[in-house]
């Protein structure tokens, strides 16, 4: 029974540890070096390469991600995934991520975003709020955590996806 506290008490401050140092940020407080508006894509995709070519966005599950021209933040498109989650994929280790975001619909009121590195987790399964009602900033730092080479963006409505997402910014 002592061991088994002791082995509950030590995963509870890893956890909480790994929240610290998934640190939420602003888009000022980091020098971001790349950016991604979606602007150079239209139509309905699987997967389509991003970030001037450095990364892959691609879908996580069946449906489509779809470029629309309706409601963006920046410039004139911005993407959601249809009935499909996104994740973002880079060949190399980065350091901050974030970009703006919002509800496609009335039923997906946040969504589920998780860091990897070499195919595993880095900190934890972070849920934020997300509205139909305006865009609002997300973004992390995970630079002591190792830093992230994917992400994953799970909407959290009755189907996947339907979060819109634009201004994407790595570091």
């Amino acid at each position: 029974m002592k061991n088994r506290k002791l082995l509950i008490s030590s995963i509870a401050l890893l956890v909480a540890q790994s929240a610290l140092a998934q640190k939420a940020i602003k888009p000022g407080d980091v020098v971001w070096s790349s950016y991604e508006h979606f602007e150079s894509v239209s139509g309905f995709y699987t997967y389509f390469p991003g970030f001037s070519g450095t990364a892959m966005v691609q879908r996580y599950g069946g449906g489509m991600i779809q470029v629309t021209t309706s409601d963006c933040y920046s410039g004139v498109k911005s993407i959601y995934g249809d009935q499909t989650d996104v994740a973002v994929v880079w060949p190399s280790v980065k350091q901050a991520f974030g970009g703006y975001f919002k509800s496609c619909d009335i039923w997906t009121t946040g969504m589920w975003v998780t860091f990897y590195r070499a195919g595993l987790q880095v900190g934890i399964t972070q849920f934020v709020s997300v509205s139909t009602l305006g865009w609002s900033w997300k973004g992390w730092n995970l630079n002591t955590l190792g830093g992230f080479d994917a992400v994953k963006i799970v909407g959290n409505g009755g189907f996947a996806g339907f979060i819109k997402m634009d201004g994407f910014r790595v570091r």
